[in-house]
């Protein structure tokens, strides 16, 4: 919803209403609780901290198939783009990334939030290391129930 959310130009502010119910003290976290009752993300939390932390200044258009939801934020002084992965398949699954208008100079980092299925309370949140670009068009390999971000550096 926060993607759909940030491509409408007119949506000037957004909220998550759910941080986490005040009863819960007892229970185990809740998929819908951003925070735990310690104050710590939990996995709704990361992935709205994802967009929180590689946000550009403008979202363009993306496209791709009915398992994988995809967005992008560009932008132009920084030549810089971050394409955004979700997969709510179980299934790791291969994306072919083609960036027109412009070419991939380097991939700067890239993020992943991966749980085992969709009421995984406890998801893990890394920073993929071997992330290198080897062809044009890049293949990205993305594991099931997992969100993504990718920071690209453009010619």
């Amino acid at each position: 919803m926060t993607g759909e959310q940030l491509k409408h130009p007119k949506v000037e502010f957004s909220l998550f209403w759910n941080t986490r119910w005040i009863k819960n003290l007892k229970q185990q976290d809740q998929t819908w609780d951003t925070l735990d009752k310690n104050g710590n993300f939990n996995a709704t939390g990361y992935a709205l901290a994802l967009w929180g932390n590689f946000l550009s200044s403008k979202m363009v258009y993306t496209s791709a198939t009915v398992g994988i939801r995809t967005f992008a934020g560009y932008d132009a002084e920084k030549k810089q783009l971050y394409v955004y992965t979700i997969n709510k398949s179980g299934n790791e699954e291969k994306i072919n990334l083609n960036v027109k208008g412009g070419s991939v100079d380097s991939i700067v980092q890239r993020w992943e939030l991966a749980g085992k299925d969709p009421k995984d309370t406890d998801p893990v949140f890394r920073k993929i290391e071997s992330a290198s670009l080897s062809t044009d068009p890049l293949i990205l390999v993305v594991p099931g129930m997992s969100i993504s971000v990718i920071e690209y550096k453009l010619k």
